[in-house]
């Protein structure tokens, strides 16, 4: 019986070790977000070696002079959150069109905790992903 019971565990331990890498590569991240000139995502943590993000953004005019035509992209940089003391590691930017649909995916940047800033030019209008229209995930 003491030997079933020690099977059992060590082959039930074995299946969650080969499970495991398959579940937690599969990180994915529903994102939204507002803002009319910078906003900091949250941080997500990733195992996986690749990082998507994939947006459905509007824009809303406030300012008369600025137009999506004019302001055709914000800024999306990617970057590696460090636990305390250390410094946060900037991996890359990509521009991602003020409306419509776009996605960028950073190669090889490895597990960790991961979060986007965004920005765009100084004026009153806001890039908007509403629920549902935004993913942060492990490809």
């Amino acid at each position: 019986m003491k030997k079933s019971i020690s099977k059992s565990i060590g082959l039930a331990l074995l299946g969650s070790v080969l499970v495991f890498p398959t579940i937690a590569s599969a990180s994915s991240y529903d994102i939204n977000y507002s803002f009319a000139v910078s906003l900091t995502g949250s941080t997500r943590s990733f195992d996986g070696t690749n990082i998507k993000v994939g947006v459905t953004s509007t824009y809303t005019q406030n300012d008369p002079v600025v137009t999506s035509t004019s302001e055709p992209t914000y800024s999306c940089k990617l970057y590696r959150d460090n636990t305390w003391p250390l410094a946060d590691d900037y991996v890359s930017a990509t521009d991602f069109n003020t409306v419509g649909d776009d996605s960028n995916i950073w190669y090889g940047v490895g597990s960790g905790s991961y979060y986007i800033w965004l920005t765009k030019q100084n004026n009153t209008n806001v890039v908007t992903v509403a629920a549902g229209k935004g993913v942060m995930k492990n490809v």
